[in-house]
Protein backbone atom coordinates (compact mmCIF):
# COMPACT_ATOMS: atom_id res chain seq x y z
CA UNK A 1 0.00 0.00 0.00
CA UNK A 2 2.77 2.53 0.91
CA UNK A 3 4.81 1.85 -1.97
CA UNK A 4 1.82 2.38 -4.39
CA UNK A 5 1.04 5.82 -2.26
CA UNK A 6 4.83 6.14 -2.84
CA UNK A 7 4.75 5.47 -6.85
CA UNK A 8 1.33 7.30 -7.40
CA UNK A 9 2.87 10.44 -6.04
CA UNK A 10 5.76 10.09 -7.34
CA UNK A 11 4.14 9.91 -11.00
CA UNK A 12 1.05 11.59 -11.47
CA UNK A 13 0.72 13.86 -8.55
CA UNK A 14 4.15 15.64 -8.68
CA UNK A 15 3.43 16.37 -12.76
CA UNK A 16 0.23 17.95 -12.01
CA UNK A 17 2.12 19.91 -8.89
CA UNK A 18 4.85 21.12 -11.03
CA UNK A 19 2.37 22.13 -13.55
CA UNK A 20 0.44 24.02 -11.28
CA UNK A 21 3.74 25.88 -9.75
CA UNK A 22 4.57 26.62 -13.81
CA UNK A 23 0.79 28.22 -14.49
CA UNK A 24 1.42 30.96 -11.45
CA UNK A 25 4.65 31.79 -12.16
CA UNK A 26 3.95 34.60 -14.35
CA UNK A 27 2.06 35.70 -11.39
CA UNK A 28 5.20 35.93 -8.87
CA UNK A 29 6.90 38.40 -11.19
CA UNK A 30 6.05 42.41 -11.44
CA UNK A 31 3.64 44.27 -13.90
CA UNK A 32 6.27 45.65 -15.65
CA UNK A 33 7.57 42.09 -16.79
CA UNK A 34 5.89 39.50 -18.16
CA UNK A 35 7.80 36.65 -19.53
CA UNK A 36 11.23 38.20 -19.51
CA UNK A 37 10.19 40.73 -21.29
CA UNK A 38 10.20 44.12 -19.69
CA UNK A 39 6.63 46.18 -20.87
CA UNK A 40 4.73 49.14 -19.70
CA UNK A 41 2.85 48.17 -16.43
CA UNK A 42 -0.93 49.74 -17.70
CA UNK A 43 0.10 47.40 -20.67
CA UNK A 44 0.18 44.23 -17.97
CA UNK A 45 -3.32 44.45 -17.66
CA UNK A 46 -5.08 44.50 -20.34
CA UNK A 47 -7.47 41.96 -22.37
CA UNK A 48 -4.11 41.17 -25.31
CA UNK A 49 -1.65 40.48 -21.88
CA UNK A 50 -4.37 38.38 -20.23
CA UNK A 51 -5.11 36.55 -23.33
CA UNK A 52 -1.25 35.65 -23.68
CA UNK A 53 -0.94 34.42 -20.26
CA UNK A 54 -4.10 32.41 -20.47
CA UNK A 55 -3.22 30.67 -23.59
CA UNK A 56 0.26 29.79 -21.85
CA UNK A 57 -1.38 28.05 -19.15
CA UNK A 58 -3.59 26.22 -20.74
CA UNK A 59 -0.96 24.85 -22.97
CA UNK A 60 0.99 24.12 -19.74
CA UNK A 61 -2.22 22.56 -18.04
CA UNK A 62 -2.62 20.07 -21.12
CA UNK A 63 0.56 19.03 -20.85
CA UNK A 64 0.53 18.09 -17.37
CA UNK A 65 -2.36 16.33 -17.60
CA UNK A 66 -0.53 14.56 -20.53
CA UNK A 67 2.55 13.57 -17.94
CA UNK A 68 0.60 12.63 -15.21
CA UNK A 69 -1.40 10.03 -17.49
CA UNK A 70 2.19 8.83 -18.78
CA UNK A 71 3.32 8.66 -15.41
CA UNK A 72 0.17 6.55 -14.43
CA UNK A 73 0.30 4.14 -17.33
CA UNK A 74 4.10 3.26 -16.59
CA UNK A 75 3.43 3.10 -12.94
CA UNK A 76 0.22 0.09 -13.79
CA UNK A 77 2.61 -1.27 -16.64
CA UNK A 78 6.22 -1.10 -14.30
CA UNK A 79 7.85 0.66 -17.06
CA UNK A 80 10.74 2.77 -15.64
CA UNK A 81 11.21 5.16 -18.60
CA UNK A 82 7.65 6.83 -18.08
CA UNK A 83 8.74 7.95 -14.47
CA UNK A 84 10.91 10.03 -16.11
CA UNK A 85 9.83 10.84 -19.44
CA UNK A 86 6.36 12.70 -18.03
CA UNK A 87 8.45 15.28 -16.34
CA UNK A 88 10.84 15.35 -18.96
CA UNK A 89 8.39 16.55 -20.93
CA UNK A 90 6.50 18.73 -18.91
CA UNK A 91 9.96 20.69 -18.37
CA UNK A 92 10.85 20.68 -22.15
CA UNK A 93 7.48 22.02 -22.89
CA UNK A 94 7.15 24.96 -20.69
CA UNK A 95 10.35 25.76 -21.80
CA UNK A 96 8.78 25.87 -25.52
CA UNK A 97 5.53 27.31 -24.42
CA UNK A 98 7.32 30.23 -22.31
CA UNK A 99 9.48 31.21 -25.59
CA UNK A 100 5.97 31.29 -27.16
CA UNK A 101 4.47 33.66 -25.03
CA UNK A 102 7.93 35.38 -24.47
CA UNK A 103 7.85 36.01 -29.32
CA UNK A 104 4.62 37.33 -28.42
CA UNK A 105 4.78 39.68 -25.81
CA UNK A 106 8.41 41.26 -27.67
CA UNK A 107 6.29 43.53 -29.75
CA UNK A 108 5.10 45.04 -26.72
CA UNK A 109 8.49 45.90 -24.81
CA UNK A 110 9.02 48.93 -22.86
CA UNK A 111 12.12 51.32 -23.39
CA UNK A 112 14.55 50.44 -21.55
CA UNK A 113 17.40 52.78 -20.58
CA UNK A 114 20.75 52.56 -22.96
CA UNK A 115 23.18 51.80 -19.78
CA UNK A 116 22.57 50.30 -16.55
CA UNK A 117 23.96 51.47 -13.81
CA UNK A 118 24.35 50.21 -10.04
CA UNK A 119 26.44 50.62 -7.13
CA UNK A 120 28.38 47.28 -6.21
CA UNK A 121 29.65 48.57 -3.10
CA UNK A 122 28.49 46.27 -0.13
CA UNK A 123 25.95 47.56 2.31
CA UNK A 124 24.61 46.30 6.05
CA UNK A 125 22.40 43.15 5.42
CA UNK A 126 20.54 40.46 7.19
CA UNK A 127 23.58 38.16 6.11
CA UNK A 128 26.40 40.17 7.00
CA UNK A 129 27.03 39.13 10.66
CA UNK A 130 29.58 36.94 11.38
CA UNK A 131 27.45 35.70 14.03
CA UNK A 132 25.34 34.08 11.35
CA UNK A 133 27.74 33.45 9.18
CA UNK A 134 29.40 31.10 10.90
CA UNK A 135 26.94 29.51 13.57
CA UNK A 136 25.61 26.79 11.19
CA UNK A 137 29.17 25.10 10.51
CA UNK A 138 29.12 25.59 14.58
CA UNK A 139 26.12 23.74 15.12
CA UNK A 140 27.58 21.10 12.30
CA UNK A 141 31.00 21.00 14.31
CA UNK A 142 29.53 20.24 17.64
CA UNK A 143 27.05 17.05 16.47
CA UNK A 144 30.19 15.99 15.13
CA UNK A 145 32.38 16.12 18.35
CA UNK A 146 28.70 14.91 20.67
CA UNK A 147 28.74 11.86 17.85
CA UNK A 148 32.47 11.15 18.11
CA UNK A 149 32.18 10.85 21.96
CA UNK A 150 29.23 8.30 21.62
CA UNK A 151 30.64 6.27 18.66
CA UNK A 152 30.61 3.07 21.17
CA UNK A 153 26.43 3.49 21.11
CA UNK A 154 25.90 4.02 17.67
CA UNK A 155 24.36 0.73 15.89
CA UNK A 156 26.10 -1.34 13.25
CA UNK A 157 23.81 -0.83 10.85
CA UNK A 158 21.06 1.97 10.89
CA UNK A 159 18.52 3.58 8.30
CA UNK A 160 19.87 6.90 6.22
CA UNK A 161 17.00 6.70 3.62
CA UNK A 162 13.46 6.99 3.72
CA UNK A 163 10.36 6.87 1.32
CA UNK A 164 7.41 9.04 1.55
CA UNK A 165 5.65 7.06 3.97
CA UNK A 166 8.69 7.05 6.65
CA UNK A 167 9.43 3.63 6.06
CA UNK A 168 13.61 2.92 5.78
CA UNK A 169 14.87 2.32 1.70
CA UNK A 170 18.20 3.11 2.76
CA UNK A 171 20.73 2.09 5.12
CA UNK A 172 24.55 3.34 5.78
CA UNK A 173 26.83 1.48 8.42
CA UNK A 174 29.18 2.24 11.60
CA UNK A 175 31.91 3.83 9.45
CA UNK A 176 33.37 7.24 9.04
CA UNK A 177 30.97 7.91 5.95
CA UNK A 178 28.32 6.72 7.13
CA UNK A 179 28.46 8.84 10.60
CA UNK A 180 29.61 11.66 9.18
CA UNK A 181 28.34 11.90 5.82
CA UNK A 182 25.30 13.53 6.27
CA UNK A 183 27.21 16.48 8.40
CA UNK A 184 29.56 16.71 5.74
CA UNK A 185 26.60 17.14 2.67
CA UNK A 186 24.99 19.68 5.23
CA UNK A 187 28.76 21.71 5.58
CA UNK A 188 28.74 21.77 1.92
CA UNK A 189 24.84 23.11 1.71
CA UNK A 190 25.73 25.97 4.49
CA UNK A 191 29.42 26.76 2.41
CA UNK A 192 27.12 27.26 -0.76
CA UNK A 193 24.53 29.38 0.63
CA UNK A 194 27.06 31.08 2.56
CA UNK A 195 28.76 31.90 -0.87
CA UNK A 196 25.73 32.84 -2.24
CA UNK A 197 24.64 35.57 0.42
CA UNK A 198 28.62 37.01 0.06
CA UNK A 199 27.53 36.66 -3.59
CA UNK A 200 24.66 39.18 -3.01
CA UNK A 201 26.21 41.44 -0.79
CA UNK A 202 29.11 42.01 -2.64
CA UNK A 203 28.50 41.04 -5.98
CA UNK A 204 25.12 42.29 -6.74
CA UNK A 205 23.52 46.24 -7.28
CA UNK A 206 21.89 47.67 -4.49
CA UNK A 207 18.60 49.24 -4.84
CA UNK A 208 16.29 52.17 -3.21
CA UNK A 209 13.56 50.37 -1.21
CA UNK A 210 15.66 48.98 1.91
CA UNK A 211 13.70 45.96 3.32
CA UNK A 212 11.35 45.98 0.45
CA UNK A 213 13.86 44.66 -2.00
CA UNK A 214 13.92 41.23 -3.14
CA UNK A 215 17.90 41.35 -2.86
CA UNK A 216 17.24 41.82 1.13
CA UNK A 217 14.68 39.64 1.95
CA UNK A 218 16.66 37.03 -0.32
CA UNK A 219 19.70 37.85 2.19
CA UNK A 220 17.20 37.23 4.76
CA UNK A 221 16.10 33.95 4.09
CA UNK A 222 19.75 32.41 3.30
CA UNK A 223 20.74 33.42 6.79
CA UNK A 224 17.48 31.36 8.32
CA UNK A 225 17.82 28.71 6.08
CA UNK A 226 21.46 28.26 7.10
CA UNK A 227 20.03 28.04 10.44
CA UNK A 228 17.36 25.07 9.02
CA UNK A 229 20.01 22.97 7.38
CA UNK A 230 22.49 23.27 9.27
CA UNK A 231 19.72 21.89 11.94
CA UNK A 232 17.95 19.45 9.56
CA UNK A 233 21.40 17.85 8.94
CA UNK A 234 22.71 17.69 12.36
CA UNK A 235 19.17 16.20 13.62
CA UNK A 236 19.79 13.33 10.20
CA UNK A 237 23.09 12.88 12.11
CA UNK A 238 21.76 12.34 15.38
CA UNK A 239 18.91 9.73 13.80
CA UNK A 240 20.73 7.02 14.91
CA UNK A 241 21.67 8.00 18.16
CA UNK A 242 18.29 8.52 19.45
CA UNK A 243 15.97 6.95 16.83
CA UNK A 244 12.75 7.04 19.35
CA UNK A 245 12.94 10.83 19.38
CA UNK A 246 14.08 12.20 15.71
CA UNK A 247 11.71 10.65 13.05
CA UNK A 248 11.82 11.40 9.70
CA UNK A 249 7.84 11.95 9.39
CA UNK A 250 7.90 14.64 12.04
CA UNK A 251 10.90 16.63 10.37
CA UNK A 252 9.73 17.28 6.84
CA UNK A 253 6.46 18.84 8.03
CA UNK A 254 8.14 21.02 10.37
CA UNK A 255 10.97 21.83 7.46
CA UNK A 256 8.43 22.55 4.71
CA UNK A 257 6.40 25.11 6.65
CA UNK A 258 9.88 26.73 7.60
CA UNK A 259 10.95 26.72 4.41
CA UNK A 260 7.32 28.15 3.10
CA UNK A 261 7.42 30.88 5.66
CA UNK A 262 10.98 31.96 4.45
CA UNK A 263 9.86 32.02 0.88
CA UNK A 264 6.57 34.18 1.46
CA UNK A 265 8.28 37.74 1.75
CA UNK A 266 10.82 37.23 -1.32
CA UNK A 267 7.58 36.42 -3.33
CA UNK A 268 6.08 39.99 -2.09
CA UNK A 269 9.14 41.63 -3.00
CA UNK A 270 9.19 40.23 -6.03
CA UNK A 271 5.56 41.11 -6.99
CA UNK A 272 5.88 44.78 -5.97
CA UNK A 273 3.26 46.57 -8.37
CA UNK A 274 5.19 49.42 -9.65
CA UNK A 275 8.34 47.87 -10.53
CA UNK A 276 10.12 50.91 -8.02
CA UNK A 277 12.87 48.65 -6.51
CA UNK A 278 12.93 46.28 -9.31
CA UNK A 279 16.87 45.97 -11.14
CA UNK A 280 16.85 47.46 -14.42
CA UNK A 281 18.81 45.15 -16.96
CA UNK A 282 19.22 45.12 -20.66
CA UNK A 283 16.43 42.90 -22.35
CA UNK A 284 19.21 41.20 -24.99
CA UNK A 285 20.98 40.30 -21.91
CA UNK A 286 18.66 37.64 -21.62
CA UNK A 287 19.21 34.23 -23.44
CA UNK A 288 15.56 32.79 -24.03
CA UNK A 289 14.50 34.97 -20.81
CA UNK A 290 16.09 32.55 -18.63
CA UNK A 291 19.61 32.67 -18.55
CA UNK A 292 21.41 36.40 -17.98
CA UNK A 293 24.51 36.89 -19.88
CA UNK A 294 26.15 39.87 -20.08
CA UNK A 295 30.45 40.47 -19.71
CA UNK A 296 29.79 44.55 -19.50
CA UNK A 297 28.14 44.02 -16.32
CA UNK A 298 30.37 43.49 -13.74
CA UNK A 299 27.43 42.20 -11.26
CA UNK A 300 27.61 38.59 -10.20
CA UNK A 301 24.36 38.16 -9.40
CA UNK A 302 21.40 39.62 -10.89
CA UNK A 303 17.26 39.59 -9.89
CA UNK A 304 15.40 37.26 -11.71
CA UNK A 305 13.08 38.09 -14.72
CA UNK A 306 10.78 34.84 -14.43
CA UNK A 307 10.29 32.73 -11.08
CA UNK A 308 11.83 34.59 -7.66
CA UNK A 309 15.30 35.07 -6.49
CA UNK A 310 18.37 35.83 -8.21
CA UNK A 311 19.98 34.35 -10.66
CA UNK A 312 23.70 34.63 -12.00
CA UNK A 313 24.91 36.40 -14.56
CA UNK A 314 27.24 33.71 -16.65
CA UNK A 315 29.16 36.55 -18.36
CA UNK A 316 31.25 36.63 -15.36
CA UNK A 317 33.64 33.90 -14.75
CA UNK A 318 33.14 33.54 -11.46
CA UNK A 319 29.32 31.92 -12.07
CA UNK A 320 30.79 29.24 -13.62
CA UNK A 321 32.88 28.45 -10.43
CA UNK A 322 29.85 28.66 -8.46
CA UNK A 323 27.92 26.44 -11.04
CA UNK A 324 30.40 23.98 -10.53
CA UNK A 325 30.33 23.96 -6.60
CA UNK A 326 26.49 23.08 -7.13
CA UNK A 327 27.47 20.20 -9.33
CA UNK A 328 30.39 18.90 -7.06
CA UNK A 329 27.82 18.67 -4.15
CA UNK A 330 25.51 15.30 -4.81
CA UNK A 331 28.90 13.98 -6.38
CA UNK A 332 30.62 13.92 -2.59
CA UNK A 333 27.06 12.67 -1.62
CA UNK A 334 27.62 9.88 -3.82
CA UNK A 335 31.12 9.49 -2.70
CA UNK A 336 30.41 9.24 0.80
CA UNK A 337 27.68 6.97 0.11
CA UNK A 338 29.51 4.39 -1.38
Amino acid sequence: MNESLTGLTMTVLMPLLIGAMLMIAPLTRRRILMFSVRVRPEWSGTEEANLIVRRYRIQVALLSAIAACLGYWGLLSRQAWAFVGGPLLLTAGAVVFFQLGRRATSPFADSEPPVRSASLAAEEAPAASTLHQVMPFLILTATALWLAMHWGDLPERFPMHWDMAGNPNGWSNRTTGGVYGPLVIGALVCLLMLATSLGLIHGSARLAGGKKTVRWQMLRMFRWMGYLMSVMFASIGLMPLYPHYIKPGQMAPLIIGATIAMIIPVIRASSDPDGSGAERTPDQAWKWGLFYYNPDDPALMVEKRMGIGYTLNFGNRLSWVLTAVVLAIPLVGMVLKS
